[in-house]
């Protein structure tokens, strides 16, 4: 018996030839070129299903199944940023939704998985405001660069970015990383002030701030693999 694939479609003007996309969370997506029909496109993928599963265990994101890490709420939060463990309980909604924190533990007042991931986030943006925020101004002042105004926001790809403007964008879940990458991330959107770029310049600026920038960076470009796939935004 055949194995069924579930996949999207999308049909791309600059595709020449049928593709199948695999990612971490087993999601199928085939891209086409216009015209080419469901018949093709389902032959195309029937073809190619022992390749589609056996990418789908490749990259099979370790997160998924993790009972604090994956998409339902967890029972344990771990901010490596303060070096604090959190336990969660939920307990049923009284008057309406809401979070309490009691020290090191969490208490989730929710009628639904999705209303605890709700308030998990929104606990996670208020504490990152509260750490981040003060954090930033610090490094700033240490380095001796100003900036205009800081945001938190919740991207799924980027750990920050600075603007033409001065403005400097966190990302909240910075909140689950080791302080020394937070505080390299915070150096390298504070020297694009200073160089808005990547030249040899700009690398040059952050070396001032952080000598051991090389690894810090390579570090946090893998980073992502630590934050609970609940804490992501929508």
């Amino acid at each position: 018996m055949t194995s069924v694939v579930e996949y999207s479609i999308k049909h791309h003007v600059r595709a020449r030839h049928i593709k199948i996309k695999v990612n971490g969370f087993g999601k199928v997506e085939v891209v086409a070129p216009p015209g080419v029909g469901s018949d093709d496109i389902h032959h195309f993928v029937q073809t190619n299903t022992a390749w589609i599963y056996k990418t789908i265990d490749r990259l099979k994101d370790d997160r998924l199944n993790h009972p604090d890490l994956g998409f339902k709420p967890p029972k344990n939060i771990s901010l490596l940023s303060s070096s604090k463990n959190y336990v969660v309980s939920y307990l049923p909604v009284v008057k309406k939704p809401a979070i309490v924190e009691n020290g090191l533990e969490i208490l989730v007042y929710a009628s639904s998985e999705s209303d605890s991931i709700s308030l998990l986030r929104n606990w996670i943006q208020k504490k990152a405001k509260q750490t981040l925020v003060p954090w930033l101004h610090d490094v700033s002042t240490l380095h001796h660069i100003e900036f205009n105004k800081v945001s938190i926001r919740g991207q799924k790809t980027r750990w920050g970015s600075c603007s033409s403007k001065k403005n400097i964008n966190l990302n909240r879940n910075l909140l689950f990383l080791k302080p020394d990458l937070v505080n390299y991330l915070m150096v390298h959107e504070l020297s694009h002030i200073i160089q808005p770029n990547h030249s040899k310049h700009f690398w040059s600026q952050v070396a001032q701030c952080e000598p051991n920038y090389r690894k810090l960076d390579k570090e946090l470009s893998q980073s992502h693999k630590i934050v609970p796939l609940w804490a992501y935004a929508n």
